[in-house]
C-alpha cells in the first residue's frame, strides 16, 4: 500500500514561483500544506486556487519556519520544498517509488541550481545534498539561519533517491547580490545570538577559502563566467557575515550621524506612541537618540523615564524665534544632521530656525488625513527645499498631499507599527469590577481621544439604535479630552443614555481591558491610520469601522473587520448585530486580524524608517 505524503513548502511574496513549484509537487503529494510569513501579494490567492493547505505564521527563522511546517503536516512521510523548486519529473518517479516501498526513514537527492538562465553543474552548488524525504521523528532542521540543513537522529537509516530536484535561483547578478547582503546580516545575526567567536583571521581566511573550494577545487571554472560569478559573491557574502559580526552596524560610520526628534505635543496620543517606538527601537539599533520636546509633556516625562537626552522648548504655533534660535544652537551644539519633525508646530519652528542658520536636513511625519490648506504659506512650508522626506502614515495621506508636493520623490508611505509582544488575548474583568458591569452585557468600545474627527456623535447614534433593537451592552469611550468631551457628555444626556454609556477617562492599561471589548467600534470621520484599530485586533478583538482615512488599508471589509460608511449609524449598527449573531464571522474577523497586524511591527515601522534617515545622510 502507497504511504500518503505531505509537501511542506515555506513562502514569502512568492507568487512569481509558488504556482509552479506547486503544480510539480502534486505528481507525488497526498497533501501540499504552505506555510506563510503573511506575503503582501498573490501567494495565498495562488495556492489556495491550486489546492495547498495555507497557513500563516511569524518567521522566527528558515530553520524554525521548517520546523513548524513539519508540525502542520497531517502524515508522518514528508517532503520538504522551497517555494524556487521544482520536482523534476524522474524525481517524482523517484520518490513515488519511495512511497511504494520506503526501506530508510530519510532519503537524500541532489539539488541542481538554474542560476541567469543556465543550470550550473559543477562549483559549490552541484552536487548540491539535500535531505528532503523524511519521516516524521526521525531528525530535524538545524544549522545556522539562514542556511538550513535537516541534522538525521542518531541511529536513523538514510538512502538516496535518483532525479534532481531544479532550484531556480536568481535571474540576474542584481538578485543574487542583494540576497548575499540580506543573508550576511541574518547570519551575523545568528552568529552573535549563539555567541559564535570570530575572529579577524577568520575574516580574512574564511572568504578566500570559499572561492578556491567552489572555483577551482570543485571545478566551478567549468561553469564559465557564471561559475566565477557564483564563487566571487558566495565569497562576498562570507565576508559580509563575519564583519557584521566583528563591526556591527551600530560601529559603521552611518552612527556618526546624529537625529533629533522634535514634538511640541503635550498629551499622549497615537502619534507620541509612535514617537516613543521609533525612539526606543533606533536606540535597539545603536542609535544615539536626541529629543526636543514641550516642557510637561507626557514626551517629556517619557524621556525622563527612560533615560533619553532630551531639551524642552515652549512651540507656541512655531513662530517662537528665541526657540527657533535655540533649537538652532541645540542642533549644532550635539551635531544635529538630521531633524525629524512629528507634528505641525515642530515643522513651522525647524523652518524658522533654519533660516536662522541652522544646517541641519529636515524629515516630517503626516499624520492626519486632511488635506494641506491652499495657502501660499503652508504650500511654501511644506515644500521648504531642507525638507528630504515626507513620510506618510498611510497610502491616503499620500494621496491627499501629493498634488501639493512639487517633488512627489520625497512622499513616502512608512505605516505606523505596533508593539506586537505587549498584547494579550486574555479577557480580565477589570472595566467590570470598576463600572458594575454584568457578566450579561456586551462591552462596545472606542479608544481614542474625544475629538471632533472622532466623530463620537456617530458613536453615541449607533449605541442609541442597538440598545433600542434589544441588544444588551454597556458602551465605553475610552479616552482623554481632545476638546469635545463636555459636547460629548452632554449629547449622552439629550439621548438618555447616562446608564449605557460609561466615560472612562485616559488609561495606561490598555493593554490590559483590551481584550475585555467584545467589539471595537471605531467611528471617525478623519484617520491618517488609526493604530487602535491594530491593537484590538493584537488583542483578539473584532473590528467594526468607518472607512475613513487609512483605515481601508488595515481592514479588509468581511476579512478582518466590518467596514461602513462615514456617519453613517445605521449602518453600523446592523455590523455590529452581524458580529454578535454570527459565530463564523466573529472568529473569521479575529483570526485574519491576528494575520493582517504582523505586518503593521514598531520594528518595522522603525526599520522603513531608519532606511529614509540612510538614503538621505549617505
Amino acid at each position: 500500500m502507497s504511504e500518503k505524503l505531505s509537501v511542506v513548502i515555506i513562502t514569502l511574496n512568492e507568487e512569481k514561483n509558488i504556482e509552479v513549484c506547486i503544480d510539480a509537487a502534486w505528481q507525488v503529494a497526498d497533501e501540499i500544506v504552505v506555510i506563510d510569513s503573511y506575503s503582501t501579494d498573490r501567494t495565498k490567492e495562488i495556492c489556495l486556487a491550486k489546492g495547498a493547505k495555507f497557513i500563516e505564521h511569524i518567521f522566527e527563522g528558515h530553520i524554525q519556519q521548517k520546523n513548524y511546517a513539519v508540525t502542520q503536516a497531517k502524515f508522518d512521510f514528508v517532503l520538504s520544498l522551497d517555494a524556487d523548486e521544482v520536482i523534476s519529473e524522474k524525481l517524482a518517479v523517484s520518490i513515488l517509488e519511495v512511497k511504494n516501498n520506503r526501506t530508510k526513514d530519510a532519503y537524500y537527492l541532489l539539488r541542481r541550481s538554474h542560476y541567469c538562465g543556465k543550470f550550473i553543474n559543477y562549483g559549490d552548488w552541484f552536487p548540491d545534498k539535500k535531505i528532503r524525504l523524511y519521516k516524521k521523528g526521525s531528525g530535524k532542521w538545524d544549522g545556522i539561519n539562514p542556511h538550513d540543513t535537516f541534522e538525521l537522529n542518531k541511529g536513523k537509516s538514510l538512502g538516496k533517491i535518483r532525479g534532481d530536484l531544479k532550484h531556480y535561483t536568481f535571474n540576474t547578478v542584481r538578485e543574487h547580490i542583494e540576497q548575499a547582503n540580506k543573508f550576511s546580516s541574518i547570519g551575523a545575526k545568528e552568529h552573535i545570538a549563539r555567541h559564535s567567536s570570530i575572529s579577524i583571521l577568520t575574516l580574512i581566511l574564511h572568504p578566500g577559502w570559499r572561492f578556491i573550494r567552489s572555483y577551482i577545487i570543485r571545478l566551478g571554472f567549468l561553469d564559465g563566467l557564471r561559475g566565477f560569478t557564483i564563487a566571487f559573491i558566495i565569497s562576498i557574502e562570507t565576508y559580509l557575515k563575519y564583519l557584521k559580526v566583528l563591526w556591527p552596524i551600530d560601529k559603521f560610520p552611518f552612527n556618526d550621524h546624529r537625529i533629533l526628534q522634535i514634538s511640541s505635543i503635550k498629551n499622549w496620543r497615537g502619534g507620541e506612541q509612535q514617537v516613543a517606538y521609533l525612539t526606543t527601537e533606533l536606540r535597539l539599533l545603536g542609535k544615539e537618540v536626541y529629543m526636543v520636546v514641550s516642557k510637561g509633556s507626557k514626551l517629556e516625562q517619557f524621556c525622563i523615564d527612560n533615560n533619553f537626552q532630551y531639551t524642552t522648548i515652549h512651540f507656541g504655533n512655531g513662530f517662537n524665534l528665541f526657540a527657533a534660535w535655540k533649537l538652532k544652537v541645540i542642533a549644532k551644539r550635539h551635531q544635529i544632521d538630521l531633524i525629524h519633525m512629528h507634528c505641525s508646530p515642530s515643522h513651522t519652528l525647524a523652518i524658522v530656525s533654519n533660516l536662522l542658520g541652522s544646517k541641519a536636513k529636515m524629515v516630517l511625519s503626516r499624520r492626519v488625513d486632511f488635506p494641506i490648506k491652499n495657502n501660499l504659506f503652508s504650500i511654501k512650508k511644506y515644500n521648504y527645499p531642507k525638507i528630504i522626506k515626507i513620510l506618510c502614515v498611510s497610502n491616503k495621506i499620500n494621496d491627499i498631499i501629493t498634488p501639493v508636493i512639487k517633488d512627489q520623490d520625497k512622499i513616502k508611505t512608512v505605516y505606523s507599527g505596533i508593539d506586537l509582544n505587549k498584547f494579550s488575548s486574555t479577557k480580565g474583568r477589570i472595566l467590570r469590577k470598576q463600572f458594575g458591569i454584568n457578566n450579561k452585557s456586551l462591552l462596545i468600545g472606542n479608544i481614542a481621544s474625544i475629538a471632533n474627527h472622532k466623530d463620537y456623535f456617530t458613536f453615541i447614534d449607533t449605541a442609541e439604535i442597538l440598545l433600542n433593537r434589544g441588544l444588551e451592552a454597556k458602551f465605553l469611550i475610552i479616552g482623554d479630552d481632545g476638546g469635545e468631551e463636555q459636547l460629548i457628555r452632554n449629547y449622552v444626556i439629550k439621548k438618555q443614555l447616562e446608564n449605557n454609556i460609561i466615560f472612562t477617562g485616559f488609561r495606561a492599561d490598555i493593554i490590559k481591558i483590551l481584550p475585555e471589548l467584545d467589539i471595537f467600534l471605531f467611528t471617525s470621520k478623519e484617520e491618517g491610520l488609526g493604530t487602535s484599530v491594530l491593537d484590538a485586533m493584537a488583542s483578539n478583538v473584532p473590528i467594526v469601522a468607518t472607512r475613513a482615512g487609512g483605515i481601508p488599508e488595515m481592514v479588509t471589509n468581511g476579512q478582518n473587520g466590518l467596514l461602513c460608511s462615514i456617519k453613517n449609524p445605521e449602518e453600523l449598527a446592523d455590523a455590529v448585530i452581524r458580529v454578535v449573531q454570527n459565530d463564523e464571522i466573529r472568529e473569521s474577523i479575529v483570526q485574519n486580524g491576528r494575520a493582517t497586524v504582523q505586518r503593521f511591527s514598531k520594528e518595522k515601522t522603525a526599520s522603513e524608517t531608519m532606511a529614509c534617515y540612510m538614503d538621505i545622510l549617505t
